[in-house]
């Protein structure tokens, strides 16, 4: 399978660590290592909360499109990694 130029941008973009995007990494390291969620916390990391029934709801975090990307980008650096 060969990589396309779309994605050869999109990884290299992903991986430059100077990319604007990417900040919403630093703010997400802030909190790792956690024991315990805190006010400041779930007011840094979650969007929204949505209750939908008594036994079900749905959390909206920050940054959530972004995680989803850069797990899809990890995916496409591990099926189609750079030659060193």
């Amino acid at each position: 399978m060969r990589e396309t130029k779309g994605n050869e941008i999109g990884r290299d973009n992903a991986l430059d660590g100077t990319a604007d995007r990417l900040r919403w990494m630093e703010h997400f390291r802030k909190f790792e290592g956690l024991n315990e969620l805190d006010r400041r916390t779930v007011i840094n990391l979650i969007k929204s909360i949505r209750i939908i029934c008594k036994t079900e709801f749905e959390i909206t975090f920050n940054y959530q499109d972004e995680y989803k990307a850069a797990l899809g980008l990890r995916d496409l650096i591990l099926v189609f990694p750079t030659s060193s």
